[in-house]
């Protein structure tokens, strides 16, 4: 599996109907809930509360991440999950509470 997204520029983009998996990497904070375009796919989110996936459809999508945090505040990194234990960064952030993470992709 390759990267699905070019993060080259200010927003990511993507081919139309690309498959995405991003990947939360963190000690004990996980995804709680998440929503693409206003619909929720929180049942696509994996059984470790780490990693969602789906297909983005053509036009400007809006990502949102509702995150569980612990007590105290950790490092964290979005990634998208290229496979094969390969990843590249969406976004990273340090300690402090951070209810959601939102990001948009444009695919055509």
């Amino acid at each position: 599996m390759a990267n699905a997204l070019d993060l080259t520029g200010l927003v990511p983009t993507a081919a139309a109907n690309a498959s995405v998996t991003i990947k939360l990497i963190a000690a004990t904070t996980v995804l709680q809930r998440a929503s693409l375009n206003d619909s929720d796919i929180s049942d696509s989110i994996d059984a470790t509360g780490k990693i969602v996936s789906f297909t983005v459809p053509g036009g400007r999508n809006t990502v949102i991440l509702v995150l569980l945090p612990p007590p105290t505040g950790e490092e964290m990194q979005i990634v998208e999950d290229c496979g094969g234990g390969a990843t590249q960064l969406i976004l990273s952030f340090g300690a402090g509470i951070h209810a959601s993470i939102t990001f948009d992709i444009v695919a055509g």
